[in-house]
């Protein structure tokens, strides 16, 4: 084993002990002042660690956890995340209709879980659902796109048991995708993820005159002749589905994705894929983006 090997061994070894030590910190400190845990709690994500000690407390304190949904919502990825850094730690989990709830019953597996949480304990809430239909797209006139990434994930590629491309593979191939489009004539807006404001680089802005959208996605709304993501992992992603504005999605496949969700998806969206080449390079193909930018506008609108 060479010293680089040896030095990364280590670091892994360390991190594991220190989450360990800093994890059992926490859960002492809240059993030692178990009088003040709640009885019943409605919690955010447990893909937060701290969420999941204070979850895990609460559950060994006689108390009940429920969870939710977030973002584009999980029954369309094929992962064990959700059993083991959720599922694991509530009592009761709601997703937001029928069929997201269907979806996660259908992928249940038991034997990815060390609590008494079952398939009976998978909800959904049950609302009638509104169309976004405050900012329509009207006319034919395809002038500007909005991209819509996914968070930076900076230094981490790894969120729960779920894999990220590294940040420098992010950005590459978003500069060779905003390269494409400007060369195809459209007008750049980016409307980054709302913890990235300022960590979208000043050089790629510039070099492509992006024009940064601030605020919600009813300012995106305004501008888009078409949205662009490349990550269903959004809310916004979830969000735009309900307006009758043209989506490209290029599925970068960082995530497996259902393919019943994959043919759905098509009937709403442009859909392209593209995949990591062994250069750690996302594979650009001009001639499928056009291609997607052609079906997006053959999409008969809402």
């Amino acid at each position: 084993m060479d010293s680089k090997t040896e030095n990364e061994k280590n670091y892994i070894v360390r991190l594991i002990d220190s989450s360990f030590k800093v994890s059992l910190i926490h859960y002492s400190s809240l059993l030692n002042n178990r009088r003040y845990l709640p009885k019943k709690v409605w919690l955010g994500s447990t893909g937060i660690s701290f969420n999941r000690i204070f979850s895990y407390a609460v559950m060994m304190n006689g108390g009940i956890v429920y969870g939710f949904d977030h973002g584009a919502g999980s029954g369309w990825k094929d992962s064990i995340t959700q059993h083991v850094i959720e599922f694991n730690y509530l009592d009761h989990f709601f997703t937001y209709n029928k069929k997201m709830q269907s979806a996660l019953k259908k992928k249940f597996n038991k034997n990815l879980l060390f609590n008494k949480f079952r398939k009976n304990n998978i909800h959904y809430v049950e609302y009638k659902e509104k169309k976004n239909t405050k900012y329509i797209k009207k006319g034919n006139v395809y002038k500007s796109i909005v991209y819509i990434p996914r968070i930076y994930t900076k230094e981490a590629v790894i969120q729960g048991f779920n894999l990220f491309y590294p940040h420098q593979v992010y950005l590459d191939w978003q500069a060779r995708l905003f390269n494409n489009l400007k060369n195809l004539g459209f007008d750049l807006y980016y409307k980054p993820h709302p913890a990235n404001y300022h960590d979208v680089p000043i050089s790629l802005l510039k070099k492509f005159d992006l024009k940064i959208i601030e605020k919600n996605m009813l300012n995106a709304y305004k501008k888009a002749d078409i949205l662009l993501f490349d990550s269903v992992e959004t809310s916004a992603f979830n969000e735009s589905l309900k307006t009758n504005i043209p989506i490209l999605l290029i599925n970068i496949n960082e995530r497996n994705l259902d393919q019943n969700f994959i043919s759905i998806l098509k009937k709403r969206c442009g859909y392209i894929s593209t995949n990591i080449d062994k250069k750690n390079r996302l594979i650009l193909n001009s001639d499928l983006i056009n291609l997607g930018i052609k079906e997006v506008k053959k999409k008969k609108l809402l």
